[in-house]
């Protein structure tokens, strides 16, 4: 006995699969350049911290804008706040990116802290 309406039956599921696929690599495309660049400036923030001894505050939070622009980061010199108490460099950077994903845009809240101790060579 033939089974003939069972033939054709996986060719949707294929292809909602692969829609659903292609719509994850689109959302990463979109969202990875973002996450690596907040990623980047965090780093730099820590470095700022790390040897921020004899720098003023000022200072760090205009290097640390600067970075945030050559990452083409939405970040104003509002949403940076950099502050020495106690022996300890405290460095914030809160800013929204926007992602946008096939007309859909997702606003990304980022809040990077960074606090280190002061060394003074």
């Amino acid at each position: 006995m033939r089974r003939t309406a069972g033939l054709g039956e996986g060719k949707v599921g294929c292809i909602l699969w692969l829609a659903v696929l292609l719509l994850a690599g689109l959302v990463a495309y979109r969202a990875l350049p973002v996450k690596l660049a907040s990623t980047q400036l965090y780093d730099y923030m820590d470095d700022q911290a790390r040897f921020g001894a004899r720098v003023s505050s000022t200072a760090i939070k205009t290097r640390v804008l600067n970075r945030a622009k050559q990452l083409e980061l939405p970040v104003t010199a509002n949403d940076i706040t950099v502050t020495k108490k106690g022996g300890v460099i405290h460095v914030r950077c809160k800013f929204i990116a926007p992602v946008n994903v096939l007309g859909y845009t997702y606003n990304w809240h980022f809040d990077l802290k960074v606090d280190r101790q002061v060394f003074v060579f």
